[in-house]
């Protein structure tokens, strides 16, 4: 739950319609469930890893991809 609140933006719903707020915290579920399922394929040092963490692997490839 502290990890869909904080990386995931849950802790504030972006408006006061209660299905637009229905299908962002759905969504945010669905990206929490996805960031499980690829720690199962990371190497063992990220298993614990925070979603930030494994944003920051894909944007090493992205800087890499840019500059050459």
């Amino acid at each position: 739950m502290k990890e869909l609140c904080s990386d995931f933006a849950g802790a504030r719903l972006p408006c006061g319609d209660f299905d637009a707020n229905a299908a962002w915290l759905l969504i945010n579920a669905i990206a929490c469930n996805l960031l499980a399922l690829m720690r199962m394929v990371l190497p063992t040092e990220y298993a614990g890893a925070r979603a930030k963490t494994v944003r920051r692997l894909y944007d090493i490839g992205g800087w890499v991809v840019r500059h050459s």
